[in-house]
């Protein structure tokens, strides 16, 4: 089965920060519901056509300029015409070896006739069998009647799990704990485009045609260590076209920012399956549940156990034998072991000589920074000393 586990220790995580940063007002959701509906929308006019790709045909759109459609043979289903979308055309010409973007410059019958021989070579290679998702629209645009769009074009073995699968079962997790699982708080970003906040995007719940991204972290059960409080969450991110993997991320974090940087990171876990063979539905149907489950009902255990090492293991009977130690030992510089010293100390019940409490001011510090590789940096120092209370 193509399935990866990856641990991290230690560190920051910014895929949701990534996600915050890139996604357009449109394809941000303010509930798991509203994102579900728009993803079963999705799956429910969409249909599975096998296909022979050496069959099929592509020619100018009779309608538009400079656009493209393909169809099959008369005696076959795909007789009906399929209009590209960027992406569908863009991954077709991948699988016949075409350059789309050079595709794109040329005249739509020139175009259409380099296809045609593209296709038509795959003859030599036993016809090269696909799997053509297709969106029927012909009910929603009442002026184009016999409207079908090309979302994908996948091989034989693509091992499909709808975006609809994820949010349906994401929102009876979290029925089934009475609501805990939710986005974390957002910064708005003052580039918006209108002053209205529930328009104004990251709410970590991000959809689109092709993929699906779940940003939740359980708010009523945040782990109260010696006043360290951890928050537990996860994030879940699947793509339904051929163009990502299936990924689940469990984290244990110090904190959340209002762009979604998961800071200081305990302890996380990647679970990530190819939609090939049967990995993807594997993984979604058995590793998924099983997975979260032990997330949800874990005490404090294995995590907890770390954290209490860190946070009785002392590195100096001061600020300067505990400065000296970190800069002796090379787990970071003088003057940032001085400041992240001085920072630690500034928190309440958290004692600065001490693993967690150098770890805890470091980690105030990086958020502070805005230049990545300096911010890195301290990431970096931060996750070596973790280690000395191992």
């Amino acid at each position: 089965m193509s399935l990866t586990v990856r641990e991290q220790k230690g560190g920051n995580i910014y895929e949701a920060s990534r996600q915050w940063a890139s996604r357009p007002p449109d394809q941000c959701f303010d509930s798991l519901q509203s994102m579900h509906d728009f993803c079963a929308g999705y799956k429910d006019r969409s249909e599975v056509w096998p296909a022979q790709l050496s069959t099929m045909r592509v020619r100018p759109h009779h309608n538009v300029e400079d656009d493209l459609v393909m169809k099959g043979p008369s005696s076959q289903i795909h007789a009906r015409e399929l209009e590209f979308t960027n992406f569908s055309f863009s991954q077709l010409c991948s699988n016949i070896s075409c350059p789309s973007e050079f595709m794109s410059t040329l005249p739509s019958t020139m175009a259409a006739d380099v296809m045609n021989y593209k296709l038509q070579e795959l003859e030599n290679q036993g016809g090269k069998d696909a799997l053509l998702l297709v969106q029927d629209e012909r009910q929603v645009v009442a002026t184009e009647p016999n409207k079908m769009i090309l979302r994908a074009t996948t091989s034989k073995i693509y091992d499909r799990v709808w975006n609809a699968q994820v949010t349906d079962f994401l929102l009876k997790l979290n029925r089934h704990f009475d609501g805990r699982f939710q986005p974390p708080s957002v910064n708005w970003r003052s580039d918006s485009r209108n002053t209205d906040p529930s328009d104004q995007g990251g709410t970590g719940l991000y959809a689109s045609d092709r993929d699906m991204f779940a940003f939740l972290v359980d708010k009523e059960k945040q782990l109260d260590i010696s006043g360290a409080e951890l928050v537990r969450g996860f994030f879940v991110s699947n793509n339904e076209v051929g163009s990502g993997s299936l990924k689940l991320c469990m984290f244990l974090c110090d904190y959340i920012c209002g762009n979604h940087i998961i800071w200081d990171v305990t302890q996380a876990v990647t679970v990530s399956a190819r939609h090939a063979g049967n990995a993807a539905t594997e993984t979604f149907e058995k590793i998924f549940p099983l997975s979260i489950a032990l997330q949800v009902s874990k005490k404090a255990s294995l995590d907890e156990v770390k954290i209490r090492k860190a946070q009785t293991k002392i590195l100096g009977q001061n600020k300067e034998k505990t400065v000296d130690f970190i800069f002796e030992k090379r787990f970071a510089t003088r003057r940032l072991a001085e400041a992240a010293w001085v920072s630690s100390d500034l928190r309440e019940g958290v004692n600065p000589n001490s693993v967690w409490g150098m770890i805890c001011g470091m980690t105030a510090m990086a958020r502070s920074v805005t230049h990545y590789n300096k911010r890195a940096d301290i990431e970096v120092s931060a996750s070596k000393l973790m280690e000395v209370a191992a």
